[in-house]
């Protein structure tokens, strides 16, 4: 497979810094689009039935299914200096936790597992102003499964939609 964890960054105005999330669902993308298992994908919205999809991986567009995922980009420029980085060790885990009040991306939490190539990846976004507001929770289990819920909030008129996109590798 490939390895995880920061690389250097020759792009200009990126912060090398930070884990790089959005090269790791680049190589997720790229290695999906040349593999022919079958992938189910699910996606329910509020006060709608579930569509449901399975489908070889080499068929869809993975760089478009993460484009949630490539929200959580933690080395924009603008990102430089605005995380809290924490980290803990457990048996056969390493955690890294980037936190922050400052920017969309509230947190982006990675799980280094013992004998994983790639880490787990779970990420909350929010965004909003005096007419909105809107959530994202997101999940990465690379190779097996990807999870997105969603939350959208407009204050005038009151209404609410959430929506859940979750891809699965089918056994």
């Amino acid at each position: 497979m490939f390895s995880c964890g920061p690389k250097e960054d020759s792009e200009p105005g990126k912060s090398a810094v930070y884990f790089d999330v959005s090269g790791y669902f680049t190589a997720q993308a790229d290695s999906l689009s040349k593999c022919a298992a079958v992938w189910r994908k699910a996606v329910r919205s509020s006060g709608e039935k579930e569509e449901i999809l399975e489908t070889s991986a080499d068929k869809l567009n993975w760089k478009k299914e993460f484009s949630l995922f490539f929200e959580a980009d933690l080395r924009k420029k603008a990102y430089a200096g605005k995380f809290m980085v924490d980290s803990a060790f457990t048996t056969g885990k390493r955690t890294l936790r980037y936190t922050s009040e400052k920017t969309k991306i509230k947190s982006v939490t990675l799980h280094f597992l013992e004998g994983s190539a790639w880490p787990d990846l779970e990420a909350l976004i929010q965004t909003g102003n005096l007419f909105y507001r809107s959530e994202y929770r997101l999940e990465a289990k690379p190779y097996l499964r990807y999870r997105v819920e969603g939350r959208q909030e407009v204050f005038f008129p009151a209404s609410e939609k959430t929506f859940t996109v979750e891809w699965e590798l089918k056994p």
